[in-house]
């Protein structure tokens, strides 16, 4: 816990000296940093008012350089802790607001898998709520997203929440469809895991036996070079002894 109370303190002087000198990005990391550490300590009410601060700092001018798109990214990373510390609550209305902000952006890698847990949640919401054809859109377009961004392995969580709607709404053949082709799509990520894994150990074994084919003729090499100054040396010392 004292670690904890002391990257606090520290954080707080970073974010005082960045204020100061209007680096308003560095001072939004120092406050989301200070909420992290209040989230270690369990003090809930504290982690969401440094991530809020940090939010609304990002809103600020700066005269910091950055990236195209850094800001949009290191705002979702905030929203996303924020999320995670608003309400414990499965569904809550600032929740869903939050995550409909987030899943407007998605650029990199950790944004696309925030948007598709984002989707994911408005499905689920929609499903709790009786919206059922809110939430299979919803779970449409978190299929799309996964295709566009080729991330198949999320595809089936999608499939099997389409197939608990159909069956609610008695469409049984639909839901076994759904069923299906959510099997059919993990069996097949696990089948080019396993596929790759096993390419990747055959890689392996054929270096270590290049590798050990390499030594044993480097070996071979090293006693044909002592055979060879042995047998000049015999040679020298039998003329020696002739002489």
């Amino acid at each position: 816990l004292r670690q904890f109370e002391t990257a606090i303190k520290s954080y707080r002087s970073n974010a005082e000296f960045f204020r100061k000198n209007h680096y308003e990005l560095s001072e939004a990391s120092s406050y989301n940093d200070i909420g992290n550490c209040f989230v270690q300590l369990g003090q809930t009410d504290s982690a969401i008012a440094n991530f809020q601060r940090a939010l609304k700092t990002l809103e600020k001018p700066t005269n910091q350089i950055y990236p195209n798109g850094y800001i949009e990214h290191f705002r979702s990373i905030i929203k996303w802790n924020l999320l995670e510390e608003i309400d414990t609550a499965k569904f809550s209305q600032e929740k869903t607001e939050l995550i409909k902000e987030i899943t407007d952006y998605a650029e990199g890698e950790l944004e696309i898998h925030w948007m598709l847990r984002g989707y994911m949640y408005l499905a689920e919401l929609g499903y709790a709520r009786d919206e059922y054809q809110t939430a299979i859109a919803y779970c449409d377009t978190g299929i799309a997203a996964a295709r566009k961004f080729s991330v198949g392995r999320k595809i089936p969580q999608f499939r099997e929440l389409k197939g608990k709607i159909y069956l609610l709404l008695g469409e049984k053949a639909m839901a076994e469809e759904q069923f299906s082709r959510a099997t059919f799509v993990r069996d097949s990520v696990e089948l080019a895991s396993s596929e790759l894994q096993a390419t990747a150990s055959a890689a392996f074994y054929e270096s270590r036996e290049k590798e050990e084919q390499i030594a044993a003729l480097g070996l071979k090499a090293e006693e044909e070079k002592r055979r060879t100054q042995n047998t000049l040396i015999g040679a020298v010392l039998a003329t020696l002894i002739a002489i």
